[in-house]
Formats: structure tokens, C-alpha cells, sequence
């Protein structure tokens, strides 16, 4: 099975005049494969912190002020810019403390965002089951990116027991959205019938689905099945 990339969710910043409760709805996943470990990568500039421009009008004394009164937006965005150091010192186990806050309250950038600092031991301990749980908030609220992270976690074992008809059906729910890595994990699951039963159309549809938005590694598979005529009419 392909390598797999966890997520981190940053707020979608648009310009400076962005009101706060439009931020909630603006979360952009980022993530890239590297080693089969699930890596971080901080966002391009047009996607920094939507809270800058709180943090210009009265500076970190005032948005401490919104995110202690229980704002989850701003507990959310506090996370974020302790995490990757925005205007503040870099310290994961404070932005561990504020996602925390923010997913408490439901928001499921921060519940995945904690999902992946318990998966990396991030600021708290690695722990799997952890991970997992934070996970399936998010995904039940219909969040892709935790519908594939909690399909991994089902596929690997790590905090839930090992079971790919599990992982199949998480997959399914992230690529039924258009999420490429779960359409091209929910393909490999039938080319090989690991959990589910065996459909080499199945597996050729959905690796279509990946490789018609650029994912490499779908393209490669449909490739082979064409080269077999496996699910698809052979064209070598």
C-alpha cells in the first residue's frame, strides 16, 4: 500500500480584512508523503494564519483575550501559530493545549490537528488510540482528511484493531468527495482484495478517479492494469 501523509489543517487566510466566523469554513489540508511518515509542511504565504490581522490590530495579549473566552476559531488559529511559530516561540505542547480547547468544542481542523500531533507525539505522547479517536470525530463530521487518516489507522492497527473491510469503508466515505490518496488506497484495496472482495474494474475506476487529479501513483497503477488488461481492456 502506498505511503501515507497525515494532515495538518491551517486557516485559510483570504486578505486582511477577514471577519472571524467566516474562518471556520476555510481550512486548507496540507501534508506530503516522505518515508511512509506523516509529514507537516507549513502553507504557502496566501494561506498564513487567518488571525493576523487580530494579531495586528491589538497583538498576541488581545487574541489570548478571544481564545480564554472560548472562541474555538481563534483557540484553533492559536494552535496553528504556536505550531509552526507564527509571531510566537514554536512550542507543540501549547499548541497541543489550544487545539485541544478548539476540538473540544467540535471544530474538526483542530481535531484532526491533534489526532496528528497524538499520531507523531507531537507535544503529547504518540499515541495511536488517541489519534485514532480524534480522528473519528473529524471523519464523522464528514471530514476527508479524517476519513483517510482513520482508514489508515484501521489498515495499520495503530490505536483501533487491524481491519481493512474498516479501513475500505473510510476510504470509501474520503473518495466518494474526491479525496485522490483515499481513491487510490479504496483501488488498491480491490486490485488486491484486501478486505474487501476482488474487482479489478472496481480497482481500475478508482485509480482513474486518483490519476484524473494528477496522483502519480494512481497513474503508474492504472498503467499496469491496462499493460494486464486487468479491469480494463489490455493495451500494452
Amino acid at each position: 500500500m502506498t505511503d501515507k501523509h497525515e494532515l495538518l489543517i491551517l486557516p485559510n487566510h483570504g486578505d486582511s480584512s477577514i471577519v472571524l466566523s467566516e474562518a471556520s469554513s476555510s481550512i486548507v489540508a496540507r501534508g506530503r508523503e516522505d518515508a511512509g511518515s506523516l509529514m507537516v509542511r507549513k502553507s504557502e504565504p496566501r494561506l498564513l494564519s487567518a488571525f493576523k490581522s487580530l494579531l495586528a490590530l491589538g497583538g498576541l495579549r488581545e487574541k489570548s483575550g478571544f481564545a480564554d473566552r472560548g472562541d474555538a476559531i481563534v483557540q484553533f488559529g492559536m494552535g496553528c501559530d504556536y505550531f509552526f511559530g507564527e509571531g510566537i516561540p514554536q512550542d507543540f505542547p501549547q499548541a497541543a493545549i489550544w487545539f485541544r480547547k478548539a476540538a473540544e468544542q467540535g471544530h474538526t481542523g483542530a481535531q484532526i490537528n491533534l489526532g496528528t500531533a497524538y499520531s507523531r507525539g507531537l507535544g503529547v505522547p504518540q499515541d495511536y488510540t488517541q489519534s485514532a479517536l480524534w480522528y473519528r470525530k473529524a471523519a464523522e463530521q464528514g471530514d476527508t482528511g479524517a476519513q483517510h487518516g482513520l482508514g489508515i489507522r484501521h489498515a495499520k492497527g495503530q490505536g483501533v484493531p487491524r481491519d481493512l473491510s474498516q479501513a475500505a469503508i473510510w476510504y470509501r466515505k474520503a473518495a466518494d468527495q474526491g479525496f485522490a490518496t483515499a481513491q487510490y488506497d479504496l483501488g488498491w484495496l480491490y486490485n488486491q482484495g484486501a478486505g474487501i472482495p476482488q474487482d479489478y474494474a472496481q480497482a481500475a475506476a478508482w485509480y482513474r478517479k486518483a490519476a484524473e487529479q494528477g496522483y502519480a501513483g494512481a497513474q503508474f497503477r492504472l498503467g499496469v492494469m491496462y499493460y494486464n488488461g486487468h479491469g480494463v481492456p489490455q493495451d500494452d
